[in-house]
């Protein structure tokens, strides 16, 4: 009796261990699924903010290069020299600096191109300049400057007819979003980091002047069908006028030259503005630019810059008789 009783209380204990070690097991599976699953919820938390991040980052990222173009890539390989600034010769820029030593600095850089650089100290200055003379292909403006910084000189050339087509590059050190932002609500069409690199100028320059350059090439030497809008539709009439301006200023660019040199500058602006009336009257579009560009450049006493233009000047006369003969 005893011997049975002992077994099944032997039984029962082992039966009562494997239920327990059994249980134990399942505990300790829990607890390691909950562990596991602890953990993979950090995780996810995790990665997810590090995304969140990354979007946020994105986001910024992309708002800020929406502000400014970024400036065309140039048409060359290798690093940029000064001398390839010739590729701009002719030209004309406003530099709003109020720093002197940054006015060197572009100077320097632009020193031999053939590119035409005014100066202006403040944006008072600037909007004076502009007020006399428009002709221009672009502006350089340092965003903070006396008297009429940038940003305030900038809305008012774009909100006047004259001169709001001259596009206007930012010059600044200040590359922050709010300023950038600035840049673009006062009507800054692209900016330019200061320091100034070569590559950078270059740049700028490429893609900004193009649209002034091939504006003039596509300036007629002598837009028959205008001149003879002009006339009344009286083609006779036209030839007639056509005609009066060979015998009349066949010789302009040698009297231009004579005047120039004998200082007479008065008399010089006289005759430029009565080829610029006659030119427009006949479509001599392309001479009557040059001519117009000319009475401006006579103002600055720049003689390496009225040389040059009294040098198209003389083609563009050879250009539009032999156009005149032809057309006869």
């Amino acid at each position: 009796i005893y011997l049975g009783a002992g077994l099944l209380i032997l039984t029962f204990l082992y039966i009562w261990l494997r239920k327990s070690s059994k249980k134990e097991n399942e505990e300790q599976e829990i607890v390691n699924e909950l562990a596991k699953l602890n953990k993979s919820e950090k995780n996810t938390e995790v990665e997810e903010e590090v995304e969140n991040l990354q979007t946020d980052k994105k986001e910024e990222s992309v708002n800020v290069e929406e502000l400014m173009p970024l400036t065309s890539t140039p048409p060359k390989k290798g690093k940029i020299k000064k001398e390839d600034f010739k590729d701009f010769n002719g030209i004309k820029i406003l530099l709003a600096e109020d720093n002197i030593i940054n006015q060197k600095v572009v100077l320097s850089l632009l020193a031999g191109s053939g590119i035409d650089i005014k100066l202006a100290n403040d944006g008072k200055e600037v909007l004076e300049i502009l007020d006399k003379n428009t002709d221009f292909s672009l502006i350089f403006m340092d965003a903070h400057m006396p008297n009429i910084d940038g940003f305030e000189a900038t809305e008012i050339i774009k909100a006047t007819p004259e001169y709001s087509h001259i596009p206007v590059i930012a010059l600044s050190g200040d590359v922050s979003t709010d300023d950038i932002k600035k840049m673009k609500n006062s009507g800054m069409i692209d900016h330019l980091e200061k320091p100034l690199h070569m590559g950078s100028l270059y740049n700028i320059l490429y893609k900004y002047s193009q649209n002034d350059k091939n504006k003039k090439a596509e300036l007629n030497v002598l837009n028959t069908n205008e001149g003879i809008s002009i006339c009344g539709n009286d083609k006779d009439f036209y030839k007639e006028i056509i005609n009066e301006f060979t015998s009349s200023y066949r010789n302009s660019a040698e009297t231009l030259h004579k005047l120039i040199d004998e200082r007479k500058i008065t008399l010089a602006d006289s005759l430029l503005l009565d080829i610029i009336g006659v030119t427009s009257n006949i479509g001599a579009e392309r001479i009557q630019d040059i001519a117009t560009e000319f009475k401006h450049e006579l103002k600055t006493n720049n003689r390496e810059s009225i040389n040059k233009l009294l040098q198209e000047y003389s083609n563009a006369v050879e250009e539009l008789l032999i156009a005149i003969k032809e057309f006869n």
